[in-house]
């Protein structure tokens, strides 16, 4: 998961930067809840924190990209259809 989430970030000004956004968003989730179920709350917090402007980035292509869709009362998001970034 860090591994993907490195990537991704080393990826910025392509046309596919929605999709490696939602990777980065799905690896560091995943890394969450690992975290979290194993009480290394340290690391939570710190890539809580770091996750913040990726998730706010993805919500400026809400209006153009069917991959985001966010539900008021919840951050969820629904893939309808993506593919991993290469090397992943």
């Amino acid at each position: 998961m860090q591994n993907c989430i490195r990537l991704c970030e080393e990826t910025s000004n392509t046309s596919d930067y929605p999709e490696y956004l939602l990777a980065n968003l799905g690896a560091r989730g995943m890394l969450l809840m690992y975290y979290a179920d194993n009480n290394i709350s340290e690391d939570v917090f710190s890539l809580a924190t770091s996750t913040y402007r990726y998730i706010r980035q993805s919500f400026d292509y809400t209006s153009f990209h069917s991959i985001f869709i966010f539900y008021p009362d919840s951050i969820i998001t629904i893939v309808r259809h993506t593919r991993c970034p290469p090397d992943i």
